[in-house]
């Protein structure tokens, strides 16, 4: 089955977009890093205990979807205006993940530009 080219371009920007987070912001934006590790201390204790690497994932994913910087943009914001590699088409893709919609889905059928989905 074929899938549309904007999906299969999706793992490469999600791994641009954790690489962003993990490797540029949490180590040149202090006052992130300390929202972060003051959030993940809220969620697992201090020291940190975490019990495993998907559960701390979904944790680092509602992080990164829900900071706000103090100009009120977002983690998102930020990686579109200060990557460079990002096609117009890869923005668009970035900018829909500003309205996350969470929750358990069966995929129905694909479509020409995306899934059709049961909830």
């Amino acid at each position: 089955m074929k899938i549309a080219p904007h999906i299969d371009r999706f793992g490469d920007i999600r791994k641009m977009f954790v690489d962003y987070f993990q490797y540029v912001l949490l180590k040149k934006d202090y006052t992130l890093k300390e929202a972060f590790f003051k959030s993940a201390r809220k969620e697992y204790g201090n020291p940190l205990v975490i019990k495993s690497g998907d559960q701390f994932h979904e944790f680092t994913d509602n992080f990164v979807y829900s900071y706000r910087f103090p100009n009120n943009l977002t983690i998102i914001d930020r990686f579109i205006s200060e990557t460079s590699g990002l096609s117009e088409r890869g923005r668009a893709i970035v900018l829909r993940w500003k309205d996350p919609i969470g929750g358990i889905f069966q995929v129905k059928r694909t479509l020409p530009d995306g899934f059709m989905q049961r909830i």
